[in-house]
């Protein structure tokens, strides 16, 4: 992988990460155990999401590049 690529990857899991930690901040006064496991569980199938399509269009670039 390119430095540029590592770079790419390592900024959206940090952004990830800092947009996880705003959202649960937000509202950890006052939400319930419950909720608070729905919003986790909610947030982490959203970023797989994201971590997956930034994956596979690594992978695309990558490939272009070996033709």
């Amino acid at each position: 992988m390119s430095g540029s690529t590592n770079q790419d990857l390592n900024k959206a899991f940090l952004s990830i990460i800092s947009d996880f930690e705003n959202t649960l901040r937000l509202d950890d006064t006052t939400m319930d155990e419950a909720a608070v496991d729905r919003k986790i569980l909610d947030h982490a199938e959203v970023q797989k999401k994201f971590l997956e399509q930034k994956t596979k269009e690594i992978v695309d670039q990558m490939e272009k590049s070996l033709h």
